[in-house]
């Protein structure tokens, strides 16, 4: 999860050269990072309003250190970011979330018992590990089959980052992975206590979430072949056969949720992707599962007050 880092940080006595501080900022206002590869993108929310408003919505490209601070340097002198806490959203290769058996250990107890049981589950030295977990609902009722879900990342890299977001005057208060940002779309969508299954497919990454009465029961990250995003992909061969095994993957996942914790149908897919064929893909999505395939709108939920591009939203 790596949500408020710092609190995290503090509770678990982290090493000393892990020594960045909460910011302390009180504001109605909140904003989000996100660092890429290629691009670095931020959007600016209104969180006092009577419906929360969207205040400011940027995506730039950026390739190195220089184009970085130039940018930053930017946005902080536009959107006054200094006064804003800050939430940076990690991607897919800066983390990886793991699911283990639940530690029946005190809680004080926790971050050791996790950090032996994941020490061979990661491709870096234990001691570099910054880790996160949380409960997954019970399956069955058993409490034998009880799980964690566990984010872990690199102290080395966290700290890079950090002490180079440390050098402008951003606020850094919280730092976030896209599966609970997505987790939290999800739930503004639920009306029931069906389950809401949610897929976002983008040229980076895509993700498949299962999310019942606000909580996250199954993430999945999904490896899509461009051949599903071509305009006419239901025309190919090739096409055909990405599109059938898109679906395989969804209906697996919706198999292995219902088994595991015999919970009620899916009440409807959430679906967002940033290709220009999507209404395509939820069209055939419906069609093919036979469940109501519902497109993301965020006018429903937050006051915008400009033209979004797909990327953007």
């Amino acid at each position: 999860m790596l949500t408020k880092v710092i609190r995290q940080l503090n509770r678990l006595q982290w090493p000393q050269h892990f020594s960045f501080k909460k910011a302390k900022v009180i504001s109605p206002k909140t904003a989000c990072l996100k660092i890429d590869s290629k691009e670095l993108s931020i959007i600016g929310m209104n969180e006092m309003a009577s419906q929360k408003e969207l205040i400011f919505n940027k995506i730039e490209k950026c390739e190195d250190v220089i184009q970085l601070n130039k940018i930053l340097d930017h946005w902080i002198s536009l959107y006054r970011l200094a006064e804003i806490p800050l939430t940076w959203m990690l991607q897919s290769k800066d983390y990886r979330l793991l699911i283990i058996d639940d530690l029946l250990v005190e809680p004080y107890e926790l971050q050791s018992a996790i950090q032996l049981k994941i020490k061979s589950l990661i491709d870096f030295p234990i001691e570099d590990a910054l880790i996160d977990s949380f409960p997954i609902p019970l399956k069955k009722a058993d409490i034998s089959q009880k799980k964690i879900m566990v984010a872990v990342s690199r102290i080395s890299y966290i700290q890079s980052m950090l002490d180079q977001l440390q050098k402008s005057t951003l606020q850094v208060s919280t730092i976030t992975i896209p599966e609970l940002g997505l987790k939290n779309i999800s739930a503004l969508y639920e009306n029931d206590e069906n389950s809401n299954l949610l897929i976002y497919l983008t040229e980076g990454e895509s993700h498949l979430l299962i999310t019942a009465q606000k909580t996250l029961y199954l993430s999945r990250k999904l490896e899509i072949n461009q051949a599903l995003f071509e305009p006419n992909f239901e025309n190919t061969d090739t096409g055909i056969h990405e599109f059938n095994q898109f679906i395989l993957e969804i209906q697996r996942s919706l198999d292995y949720y219902q088994s595991e914790w015999r919970k009620s149908t899916i009440s409807q897919i959430v679906f967002a992707s940033t290709w220009p064929n999507s209404q395509k893909i939820m069209e055939k999505l419906s069609a093919q599962l036979n469940i109501p395939v519902k497109s993301i709108i965020f006018d429903d939920f937050f006051i915008i007050n400009e033209n979004l591009s797909l990327t953007e939203q």
